[in-house]
């Protein structure tokens, strides 16, 4: 391959990587991006066939026109910083490949490629964009030594570079080049203390619509979403299953419809470093859930019950008296945040507060009859609640798809004494309702159940088919207590996904885990561990040197020997290295003795280059030589003439049979 050409295939294989991180952004188009593409493999050809179209001043008027477009998209179209950035840069740099003749053209390309990626960086969580850095740290790397030696043949006045330069050990080193650097550049990313700016963030994934979360719920709103399978969140935990994570509570019940009460809600105080406290007290020990959020269309926060400590990375988080958490806005990324909660901990409520839980609408006398026959001879509220819950989940049936007909004017008593089959709002609502006619206070809580464990990322992950209701009743000395009356068999089911898609599942949540979310409190517990290992280590190795006298002294002499090691290696290198260079410009008589070699006639060590060349005895060999030895010793630079005439010269060396 020619070296003009080899230049050329360099500058599209790095375009072509920075339009690859542009797909990665959702905000662009499909027809945006096949217009860019179409664009960039169409200037291979149409350069190729007229040259070089357009002229720095036209080039520099265009960008200039771009750079305005790009303004007015920011500011009056898109509002979206990354999106319009992503189109500004793209366009220019389809126009940049019809203005290449310079150095500094080239540079300005590979500019404006870097910046791509950083649009993408900024916009996209998927694991892929690792893969595109690893191509753009490689063809860069590639780049910059080709025109590095593009530079240095133009100075010494050499047509083409040594002929095999570009060969598999070149290819081989790069390679070996990026993978050293994205290892230090990996180390660097986990010991530099990390900043959380979000500066370049924008909105990447589209909200999650969840029901049950508004202050107005309708029987059947979330068993509707019940066939949904759009992910959720990701729970990283060690609780028993079935897993819990609550939502919002709704209080107030009328005709078929859930209300929640507007309730005065206060900051929950931020302690250091993000954590914060709800004031409750484990007395058996806490569990560990860690949560990833998918972005919602609520600002209800999903916590387990009975939570004890938060920590994440959030401005602020309010509570209501019923528990409920809300962040200051609808999340519009991906939140992870760390949860400590406890079973065992007493939530409890003033005696005044619990009057609305326990208001029933008139004309429910059959379902209060029901819930006395239920209950009788019982006479704990705690006894009451789990047998309303055990006859509920053993007597009705779960169901999607209910058929319902206008004679039934009310959900719950056509649920309770005519179908028996319902979702579970119904079985929820229905043990709320017979616990207040009891006198218990009793309120319906919405949220998620469940979830599909994922073996291997060890987490849960939770759909919108996840969405759960149950009660929750308040037991005098305990608090509120969590009764699930919907029969766990069929409503707990978890979905089933090929191991393929959890595989690669597993792969975005330690993708976004540990390098999208990695964080400050991520490295300090990283620190921990490495310096526990280290102190374990060094423990062992004291422990095996228990047999020599000093240590101190087998040490020093380790270090002595490695050094004088490293030394000698040092000096050998440096001496055969000095043996073998060349004066710049002098690569042609190296690349003669490597075509010698290669038929068997090889240079002594003895041998000085006149006397090989007799030896040899070639017309091209004696030229070569002759070259050779008046630019080295005489001191001077070849000429353009003597440069042609040694292209002549090894061209019919190579041909020599």
């Amino acid at each position: 391959m020619r070296f003009s050409a080899y230049i050329t295939f360099i500058i599209y294989v790095v375009t072509l990587v920075g339009l690859i991180s542009l797909s990665l952004i959702e905000e662009l188009s499909p027809w945006f991006l096949l217009f860019v593409w179409v664009a960039t493999l169409s200037s291979l050809f149409i350069k190729e066939c007229a040259g070089r179209l357009v002229s720095p001043n036209v080039w520099n008027a265009l960008a200039v026109v771009l750079f305005l477009a790009f303004l007015v998209d920011y500011l009056l179209l898109s509002s979206s910083l990354v999106g319009s950035a992503a189109r500004f840069l793209s366009i220019l740099c389809v126009l940049k490949l019809y203005d290449l003749r310079t150095t500094r053209d080239y540079l300005i390309l590979y500019i404006i490629v870097f910046f791509e990626l950083l649009a993408a960086s900024a916009s996209t969580t998927s694991p892929a964009f690792f893969g595109v850095i690893f191509l753009f740290i490689i063809a860069t790397i590639w780049a910059l030594i080709v025109f590095n030696i593009k530079r240095d043949t133009s100075e010494h006045h050499l047509i083409e570079p040594p002929h095999g330069l570009f060969g598999r050990l070149f290819l081989a080193g790069t390679v070996a080049l990026t993978v050293l650097s994205l290892l230090i550049t990996l180390v660097l990313f986990f010991i530099i203390p990390r900043m959380e700016f979000h500066l370049f963030e924008s909105k990447s994934l589209n909200a999650v619509k969840v029901s049950g979360f508004s202050d107005t719920v309708e029987l059947g709103s979330i068993g509707t979403v019940k066939l949904e399978s759009t992910v959720v969140m990701r729970v990283e935990t060690t609780a028993t299953p079935p897993v819990y994570i609550r939502g919002g509570v709704l209080d107030l019940y009328e005709e078929g419809t859930w209300k929640r009460t507007e309730l005065e809600r206060h900051l929950v105080k931020r302690h250091a470093r993000g954590i914060f406290l709800s004031g409750l007290v484990a007395r058996r020990g806490m569990t560990l859930y860690r949560i990833m959020l998918e972005p919602l269309d609520t600002d209800i926060l999903l916590v387990p019950p009975r939570w004890i400590r938060i920590e994440g990375n959030f401005t602020g988080i309010w509570a209501d008296p019923t528990g409920t958490l809300y962040l200051p806005s609808p999340p519009l990324r991906r939140i992870e945040y760390t949860i400590w909660a406890s079973r065992d901990a007493t939530v409890v409520t003033e005696g005044a507060g619990l009057s609305s839980y326990l208001k029933v609408p008139s004309g429910y006398r059959r379902v209060a009859e029901l819930a006395e026959s239920i209950t009788e001879g019982l006479t704990t509220p705690e006894e009451k609640a789990m047998a309303i819950e055990k006859y509920l989940e053993k007597n009705y049936r779960y169901s999607l798809s209910i058929e319902t007909t206008d004679e039934f004017k009310e959900p719950i008593e056509a649920f309770l004494f005519d179908t028996r089959e319902g979702w579970c709002e119904q079985f929820a609502t229905s043990m709320v309702l017979m616990l207040r006619t009891l006198g218990i206070p009793a309120r319906l809580v919405t949220g998620f159940a469940g979830g599909e464990w994922n073996p291997f990322g060890n987490y849960y992950i939770f759909r919108q088919k996840d969405a759960h209701t149950w009660v929750e009743a308040y037991i005098e000395g305990t608090g509120w207590m969590r009764f699930d009356p919907t029969p766990a068999q069929e409503v707990l089911v978890p979905t089933r996904t090929s191991s393929l898609a959890l595989y690669i599942d597993a792969l975005h949540w330690r993708w976004y885990r540990y390098i999208i979310g990695y964080s400050f409190a991520d490295q300090i517990r990283l620190a921990r561990s490495v310096e526990t290992g280290m102190g374990r280590a060094r423990q062992s190795f004291l422990k095996s040197l228990k047999g020599l006298k000093t240590e101190g002294t087998l040490v020093a002499g380790i270090l002595v020997s490695a050094l004088i090691i490293l030394l000698l290696i040092f000096v050998v290198a440096a001496r055969r290295e000095r043996k073998n260079r060349l004066p710049e410009g002098l690569w042609f008589y190296k690349e003669m003795v490597r075509i010698l070699a290669k038929r068997g006639i090889e240079r002594l060590p003895q041998e000085t280059p006149a006397e090989f060349a007799t030896r040899v005895g070639m017309p091209e060999v004696e030229g070569l030589t002759e070259i050779f030895q008046r630019a080295r010793y005489g001191g001077k630079r070849l000429t353009q003439d003597e440069l042609k005439r040694v292209e002549k010269l090894l061209d019919s060396l190579r041909k020599r049979g």
